[in-house]
């Protein structure tokens, strides 16, 4: 958890790394209040796949207490724990998929401005999807 000087916005962090290898490994975490580090070794066997997947989460506030964010960052751990990656993927497809069908908007004859109008809703969509009354703006 850290919070800033001048806004008093809070934000804590939940990470997990899942490792599919044929060989062994040894996975050393080390935390504190300031920093995070994680070492991982393989014994890597050659012709085999090394996987690993890094699963973060974190929540920020200016408002609700440490406690309470830690422990929403811990809980969505969790969740994307379960679902491993191909099921973070499936829900964000939908949700994107939901977003572009009421959201999208056609820019006939110029290439460009339609990347520039589709980047820039897709701005104000992550932007607005937990804004906590700090929406960052979108970009042209």
């Amino acid at each position: 958890m850290a919070m800033t000087r001048t806004s008093k916005m809070t934000l804590a962090c939940g990470m997990d790394h899942q490792i599919e290898t044929a060989g062994s490994y040894d996975l050393k975490n080390e935390s504190s209040d300031e920093r995070g580090r994680v070492v991982i070794s393989v014994n890597a066997i050659a012709g085999h796949t090394v996987r690993l997947t890094k699963i973060l989460t974190y929540h920020t506030s200016s408002r609700d207490p440490v406690e309470e964010l830690t422990g929403r960052a811990e809980r969505a751990l969790e969740r994307a724990c379960r679902l491993k990656f191909a099921g973070l993927a499936a829900r964000q497809q939908v949700c994107l998929g939901k977003f572009w069908n009421r959201a999208d908007v056609e820019v006939r004859g110029d290439v460009e401005l339609q990347q520039v109008m589709r980047f820039n809703l897709f701005h104000i969509y992550q932007s607005s999807a937990r804004a906590d009354g700090v929406a960052s703006q979108p970009k042209a």
